[in-house]
């Protein structure tokens, strides 16, 4: 009887982002994602919890809230039990694009 080469699993991650395509476009500006100083520069008002600037929902490049964003911030919130912000982003998405966190936006 032959015996069954058996193969090692490998951990090779290949080209993993930290984050989606769109959301890489959305933040680069001169090649560069939303670093800790842009961060800062950016309106407080651009950010779900202002006075720590965390959970960003408006576009930095266009000034205008991103669906993106908040569903990111939505489910963001949710899987740190941040029931105020997760309900804040929901309010905003219903709101601003007219749909609730597990809903597809549909295209036109």
């Amino acid at each position: 009887m032959a015996r069954r080469k058996v193969r090692k699993k490998t951990t090779r991650v290949k080209n993993r982002s930290k984050f989606p395509k769109s959301l890489k476009k959305m933040f680069q500006k001169g090649g560069k994602l939303l670093t800790q100083k842009r961060r800062r520069e950016l309106p407080a008002r651009y950010f779900l919890l202002p006075k720590q600037r965390k959970y960003p929902y408006v576009n930095p490049n266009t000034g205008k809230p991103s669906v993106y964003l908040l569903t990111a911030a939505y489910r963001r919130a949710k899987q740190y039990h941040r029931n105020d912000i997760a309900a804040k982003a929901a309010r905003l998405l219903k709101r601003y694009f007219g749909i609730t966190p597990g809903e597809r936006r549909r295209r036109r």
